[in-house]
């Protein structure tokens, strides 16, 4: 039979089948337990139901169950008899525990049942070898099974357990009583939690908590079934069903797992971890998942079964001195207490990882000092720890320098970035410690419920989850609060485990706090915090905080450093940083960015002691245009009487308009006198002249003001960037962003502008724009206001040239947004060279200057080819060009998407890039382009950049560099190295500035155009 037909699979008896290459059909759990089994490690025996048959059962419901019920029965039979066996007894009961088995791990998320195939006859058997162990195996089954397979509410159990713990303690302690049930009778219906613990409980007591579920049962109307086969079939039956219960639907979402996966059943023989005082049960790491440091780490508790120790509803002991935490630090540890199975703990562990090649989660059981393995599967671990444990792996030669970054993932490196408290600032003392379970400082409202905690995120709160422990039933809550704060459990319970996997700061076993749920408050000694209340936890030490507590962001581990080092030796593609402020370039530096992919000059107007200013420019920019196309008009009627003298004035104040300086210069001097004579013969000509030469003069002595500031912005950039191209966007929203809006705003503007509010108010009706993002915005407020673009590119070459002269090596280029036409950049590609060489002439200095253009808009896309003729690089800002591309605007997509996502379309398009449709016009591009300039340098700018899967597109199309936010540099880099792996580069990888180096000027390379040469181009004089 195929692997694939085949539906039931046995391991550790005298013949195991199938192993870690079938995790497909045998879930993660169950691959491992056969491949365990077939390297000697001391598994359990038992068999697995394959995820097909989950598949199948989700098809044909209780109809497969009977076709499956034979086959079951017949694997028991066998199972029987080899237990028979090793344990040389053929009258002990077959126990067994059937465990759920994604493709997936899911920790906690579908169900577990222990103990299946305890009857009553099972338990007068067990009873002979431990009366107490008999009565506590018992009481665990009929709680766990009824609560999972029968449906009734497994807190009904938890509270009478409790009931029955505090009645023996009152029994014990405070006397007046006759025997326990009257200590029981006696309790009202609130009562303190027991300070016992599980194992102080006698014999006795356990057949009265048995009994006592078994009444609830009857109550309720449900017989409790004592045929094994039954209880095995029904057990099965819960564990498929688990597949579709609310929690793991909800995991799957969380972590992108598919539906369609279906979950293994593994049947287990029972191996007993509470059979006395020299059994135990617990849960380690090969290695410590909060650090990474390389020794054993974990915890176990004696006479006790498995899930105990995830439950978190004792305090478990640490398995040595590492493993130690405030809660259990007086406890003895199982090196001490059982110093022969700890050895032998040491070597199966050793043995699992250097087989796996990876950390291993590690659940074992201890029956009287034998050592039994329950399952190993990868560790959950924090990001720092997983960096480090990568790091050393590669060290130790136990993986490839390719497959350890291949391990890594974005948020891995996300997640390094968690803030921590910081402690210079702090000012306030902890007012409970507890476990730190899972790194990160973070403050949020109490909230007690996880149903509310859903409702309170919607509504715009961060909250942190209280509760006694966690359980599976609570993922949805734990997903979207920002932190978990527990006062039970220990380090391997559910919430530590579940948080360091959703990397959310976790503190656990806090166990100074008393919890209230019936009034919504926790009490720690004096202090009431409520419902609402703002906390901070520490995940980092373990502390809790009332209110928020300063914060830092953490330092980048070193090891963390070296995985990226790693990482750039393999990457092909550049990584740069997308930048506003010097703070963000000394973060893109600080985060290994090998550049400024996009500098967003507008950001530098938007300062608030500059914002003034900027608006009076705008709205004398639009009065000089006003009032420059008058004069013009004028002069051209003047002309139209055919007089060459007429006709040569107006050529040379088109000229003035088009290539302006608005520094005074000679040829603007010729032009303004021959104006200024001409005027003396028309009233109306002299009229205009006068009014443009006083807006002319408040106008560019604003772009001076503004030069300046901007310029020293520019000289900041490029000193911190020394030694790396900067790519610097000229100024690309629509002007009447920057403008007043409200009467407030309009009169502050005129107060400080000198204009009459209803002029600017006239002025701001003719800016507004129905739709401004395709409207007169970017080069094109460069044609029509070419003294601002002219402004920025003297700050920019200004700066450039003052660095150089000083020593500096400064690598600027010069973006132009919005391009539509090779015209447009054939215009401003003269204009920026002709100020190019002034600076050049005045510093005595060369400046290495590159000039590109952004790549927005479909129609520069398909003329490529002629654009490329005009630049030395293209960057792509695919964020209007997916708006552009597909009609979708952006800003409104969030009203309808989540209808498109995935029904029409796979993802959002703004996240992921759309490979389908705007890959392929950045591919036509692409080669458009390249036909013509084969080494033209290609970028991309946008979000784009930072996402792993667009910038995979990037590398296989042969862009040069990618350029993200500063702090998704690093994941850039990782993701670039990834890529290269994935699909190994023909091209060499390239330095994207170096070929700047001893090569000759761009002006003199370039192909099919020529620089204009216009002898009367005013020259750059001094102020």
């Amino acid at each position: 039979m195929s692997s694939e037909k085949k539906i039931i699979w046995r391991f550790g008896m005298d013949k195991t089948e199938g192993g870690k290459e079938l995790a497909h059909i045998l879930g993660n759990k169950g691959a491992q337990l056969c491949e365990m089994a077939k390297i000697g490690i001391p598994v359990p025996p038992g068999f697995i139901i394959s995820t097909q048959a989950c598949s199948e059962y989700m098809r044909q419901g209780e109809k497969y169950m009977k076709k499956l019920k034979p086959y079951v029965e017949e694997e028991l039979s066998k199972l029987k008899n080899y237990i028979s066996k090793i344990r040389k007894d053929k009258d002990f009961p077959l126990l067994l525990s059937v465990r759920s088995g994604a493709v997936v791990s899911m920790p906690g998320m579908m169900d577990t049942i222990l103990n299946v195939g305890m009857t009553k006859s099972a338990l007068e058997y067990l009873k002979k070898i431990d009366e107490r162990f008999a009565y506590d195996t018992w009481r665990r089954f009929i709680q766990m099974f009824s609560s999972i397979a029968l449906g009734v509410p497994k807190n009904i159990f938890e509270e009478e357990f409790e009931r029955w713990k505090k009645a023996y303690e009152i029994y014990l302690n405070e006397g007046g009583f006759s025997d326990i049930e009257h200590a029981y009778n006696n309790l009202g219906n609130k009562f303190e939690r027991s300070k016992l613990r599980d194992i102080d409980l006698p014999a006795s007591v356990m057949k009265k908590i048995s009994e006592r579920f078994l009444d609830i049962l009857k109550e309720r109307g449900i017989d409790f079934p004592e045929d094994p086969l039954e209880q095995v079939m029904i057990s099965i039956e819960a564990v498929f069903r688990s597949w579709n219960s609310e929690r793991a639907i909800a995991y799957r979402r969380i972590h992108n797992i598919s539906d369609d996966l279906g979950t293994a059943v593994n049947i287990v023989a029972m191996v007993f971890g509470n059979m006395g005082d020299d059994s135990g049960t617990g849960v380690l790491f090969t290695r410590n998942p909060n650090t990474g440091e390389k020794y054993l780490w974990g915890n176990f508790l004696p006479n006790a079964q498995g899930e105990d120790v995830v439950a978190g509803i004792r305090t478990p002991y640490a398995i040595n001195e590492e493993s130690k935490s405030s809660a259990n630090k007086n406890f003895p540890t199982l090196k001490e207490l059982m110093p022969d199975v700890y050895k032998e703990l040491q070597k199966v562990s050793e043995k699992l990882e250097s087989h796996y090649k990876e950390m291993q989660d590690i659940e074992f059981t201890i029956e009287r000092r034998k050592l039994w393995i329950l399952q190993t599967r990868t560790g959950k671990r924090t990001a720092r720890a997983h960096l480090k444990i990568t790091y050393d792996m590669i060290k130790e030669k136990k993986i490839s320098e390719k497959e350890g970054i291949k391990r890594i993932t974005p948020k891995h490196l996300s997640e390094l970035l968690f803030p921590v408290v910081d402690e210079e600032k702090l000012k306030s003392e902890p007012i409970a410690k507890g476990i730190a379970a899972s790194p990160g400082a973070v403050y949020g409202k109490v909230v007690f419920s996880p149903k509310e905690v859903e409702e309170m995120v919607r509504a715009g709160e961060r909250v942190i989850l209280v509760r006694h422990e966690t359980s599976p039933e609570d993922i949805k809550g734990i997903a979207f609060a920002v932190g978990i704060l527990t006062s039970r459990g220990g380090e391997t319970s559910h919430a530590a485990v579940v948080a360091r996997a959703m990397g959310k700061p976790a503190v656990v076993g806090a166990e100074d706090i008393f919890i209230d749920y019936e009034n919504n408050l926790f009490k720690v000694k004096d202090i009431e915090v409520k419902k609402g209340d703002l906390i901070t936890i520490d995940g980092n030490t373990g502390r809790v905080f009332l209110g928020s507590v300063p914060v830092k962001e953490a330092d980048f581990p070193e090891e963390a450093v070296k995985i990226l080092e790693i990482a750039d030796k393999i990457r092909r593609l550049g990584v740069r940083a997308n930048a506003d402020t010097p703070e963000d370039a000394r973060v893109a530096r600080k985060f290994g960015a090998e550049g400024i992919g996009l500098l967003r000059t507008e950001h530098m107007f938007f300062k608030e002691e500059r914002i003034p200013l900027v608006r009076k420019m705008i709205i004398l920019a639009r009065k000089y245009k006003q009032k420059f196309d008058e004069m013009r008009n004028i002069i051209q009627c003047l002309s139209e009487d055919g007089s060459p003298e007429m006709k040569k004035l107006l050529s040379g104040i088109n000229m003035l308009r088009y290539f302006p300086k608005f520094q005074r210069g000679k040829s603007h001097e010729v032009v303004f006198r021959e104006i200024e004579e001409k005027s003396k013969e028309d009233e109306r000509l002299a009229k205009s002249f006068s009014e443009y030469t006083d807006v002319r003069k408040g106008f560019f002595n604003t772009l001076s003001k503004i030069k300046e500031w901007i310029k020293k912005d520019f000289k900041e950039i490029f000193s911190v960037m020394e030694g790396l191209p900067v790519t610097v966007r000229l100024i690309d929203p629509p002007l009447h962003e920057f403008l007043p809006k409200s009467p407030e705003e309009i009169k502050d503007t005129s107060e400080k502008s000198g204009i009459p509010e209803s002029e600017i108010m006239e002025i701001l009706e003719k800016l507004r724009e129905t739709n401004p993002m395709l409207g007169h915005r970017g080069v094109r407020v460069g044609i029509s206001y070419p003294e601002i673009y002219c402004m920025q590119v003297e700050a920019i070459l200004e700066a450039s040239s003052e660095l150089i002269k000083s020593g500096k090596k400064v690598l600027p280029e010069i973006m132009l947004p919005n391009v539509i036409d090779p015209e447009e950049i054939k215009y401003f590609r003269n204009v920026i060279e002709m100020i190019q060489e002034d600076v050049e002439k005045e510093m005595k200095v060369k400046i290495p200057l590159s000039i590109g253009t952004m790549m927005e808009f479909p129609r520069a896309c398909l003329l490529a080819g002629e654009i490329a003729k005009f630049v030395d690089f293209f960057s792509f800002g695919t964020n209007d060009l997916t708006q552009t591309t597909m009609g979708i605007s952006r800003d409104d997509s969030g009203k309808f998407i989540d209808d498109y996502v995935p029904m029409i379309l796979p993802y959002n398009p703004f996240s992921k890039l759309d490979v389908v449709g705007v890959g392929k016009i950045i591919k036509i591009a692409l080669k458009e382009a390249r036909d013509v300039k084969p080494r033209l340098k290609v970028g991309v700018c946008g979000e784009h950049g930072g996402d792993p899967d667009s910038i995979s597109f990037f590398h296989s199309a042969g862009f040069d560099y990618i350029s993200a936010s500063p702090y998704r540099v690093s994941i850039a880099r990782l993701s670039a190295a990834q890529a290269e792996i994935d699909v190994p580069s023909k091209k060499e990888k390239k330095d994207s500035y170096l070929h700047l180096k001893n090569k000759k000027s761009q002006r003199e390379k370039r192909k099919g155009t020529k620089a204009v040469k216009n002898k009367k181009r005013v020259r750059k004089t001094s102020k």
